[in-house]
C-alpha cells in the first residue's frame, strides 16, 4: 500500500513521503533504492532484519559493489553465535569486505542511499517484512538520519572486536515484532502423543509461512512420511520438499560416522539460509533426540543443545523431543534433566495424556 504526498517547492523540486506496508512492496522498494545507488548505501537494521535484507537483496547489493558503491552495515551485537559475518562471506565471497559494525540498543532502524533518500522503519522494527516503512527524499529528514548514522558509526565497534565475547543482548518473544526465540524441550511417554505434538507444531508454522523440518532417529523417514500423511499433511507438500523436509540424523549430521556439534550448527545455518532464499517468514524444526542416546554421546548432546540455544535469532524455532524413559535410564537422570532445562525457553511434558507447559529461561 502506497500513500504518497507531493509538495512542489519554489524551485520546482519536490519532496515525497511514501508509507509502505506490504511485504512485497517493501522488497520492491529496497531493490529499487539499492539498484539505483551511485555512491553509498548505509544500513542500520536489527539482526533479523539485516539477515532478511542480505538474503533478499543479495544480488542488488553485489551489483552495487561492482559499480563501486560504498556499503556500510551496522546492527546489534549477537546474543550468541554470530551469523552475520558468515552471511556476508556466503553472499559476497569475492567482494571487498563490507564493513560490519555493532552498536548496543539502537533506537531506530533505516537504510540510506546516496544521502538523498531513506527507508525508515516506523513499526515492527524487529521483523522488516511485516513492518510499516516510510520512504522519503526530504532533504532535512535524510540529513538528520545520515547524521544519526555517522554518530552511531563512530560509537560502534567492528564485528571482529566482539567476536567470541558474550554481550548482554536478550532476544524478545512476540508475534507482532520482536525476535522469535523459541527453544522447546518436549518430554513424551508415547509415540502417539509425540507425533501429535510435533505434527501440530509443524502444521502451525507451515500455515504461518515458515519452512519446516522434521529430524528423525526413532523412526525412519518413510515411517514419519506415512504418519504425516495419515495425520492430514498434503502428500504433494511432503514429496516436493520445498517447504517441508523430513531428514535423518545419521545421514545429515554425521561425517565419517562421527557427530560434531559445530558441524551440526553449520548445517542448520545452511538450512536457515535456504528458508531465507525462498522468502519465507521463518524456520521451524522438530528433532527426535533419541539419536544421541542410541550412540551414547550425551556430552555432544549437551554441547549441541547449548549451541542451538545460542544460535536462535530471527524467526527461528526448535522443538526437541525426548523419550522420558530414555532419560530415566541414564546414569544420572535428574542431573541430566536439570542441565537440559537450562538450555530451553519452554518445557512441554506429557501428563496423563495431556501436555503441560512450563517456562524455563529466556
Amino acid at each position: 500500500d502506497y500513500h504518497g504526498v507531493d509538495v512542489d517547492s519554489e524551485d520546482e523540486t519536490y519532496t515525497e513521503f511514501t508509507l509502505i506496508k506490504e511485504k512485497e512492496s517493501i522488497r520492491t522498494e529496497l531493490d529499487n533504492m539499492i539498484s539505483k545507488s551511485v555512491e553509498q548505501v548505509d544500513l542500520l537494521l536489527s539482526r533479523p532484519d539485516m539477515t532478511w535484507v542480505l538474503s533478499t537483496q543479495g544480488e542488488a547489493l553485489k551489483d552495487a559493489l561492482e559499480r563501486g558503491v560504498r556499503i556500510r552495515i551496522m546492527s546489534e551485537p549477537p546474543a550468541g553465535r554470530d551469523r552475520l559475518p558468515k552471511i556476508l562471506q556466503r553472499r559476497f565471497p569475492n567482494m571487498t569486505e563490507m564493513p560490519l559494525k555493532y552498536i548496543l540498543n539502537p533506537m531506530s532502524f533505516y537504510l540510506i542511499v546516496d544521502q538523498t533518500q531513506i527507508l525508515l522503519i516506523t513499526s515492527g522494527a524487529h521483523h522488516l517484512p511485516g513492518s510499516t516503512c516510510l520512504w522519503t527524499n526530504n532533504e532535512s529528514l535524510v540529513m538528520l538520519t545520515y547524521r544519526d548514522f555517522e554518530s552511531r558509526w563512530h560509537e560502534s565497534v567492528h564485528w571482529k572486536t566482539v567476536e567470541g565475547i558474550s554481550l548482554s543482548v536478550s532476544p524478545k518473544d512476540g508475534l507482532d515484532g520482536g525476535t522469535s526465540h523459541v527453544h522447546k524441550l518436549f518430554l513424551y511417554q508415547s509415540s502417539d502423543v509425540k507425533n501429535k505434538v510435533l505434527f501440530n507444531f509443524l502444521k502451525q508454522r507451515l500455515d504461518a509461512g515458515y519452512m519446516a523440518f522434521y529430524v528423525c532417529s526413532e523412526e525412519s523417514i518413510e515411517d514419519v512420511r506415512n504418519a504425516m500423511i495419515k495425520a492430514g499433511f498434503d502428500a504433494k507438500l511432503i514429496k516436493n520438499e520445498e517447504v517441508l523436509q523430513i531428514i535423518d540424523w545419521s545421514s545429515w549430521f554425521l561425517e565419517n560416522d562421527t557427530f560434531s556439534a559445530d558441524r551440526a550448527i553449520d548445517i542448520w545455518d545452511d538450512l536457515f539460509f535456504k528458508a531465507q532464499d525462498k522468502g519465507l517468514k521463518g524456520f521451524a524444526a522438530v528433532t527426535e533426540m533419541q539419536f544421541f542416546f542410541d550412540r551414547n554421546i550425551i556430552e555432544s548432546l549437551e554441547e549441541y543443545e547449548n549451541l542451538i540455544h545460542n544460535l536462535l535469532e530471527g524467526q527461528m524455532e526448535f522443538k526437541c523431543a525426548y523419550d522420558e524413559q530414555t532419560i530415566l535410564n541414564t546414569k544420572s537422570p535428574l542431573q541430566l534433566y536439570a542441565r537440559l532445562l537450562g538450555y530451553y525457553t519452554t518445557l512441554l511434558t506429557e501428563e496423563k495424556g495431556h501436555i503441560a507447559r512450563s517456562k524455563t529461561r529466556q
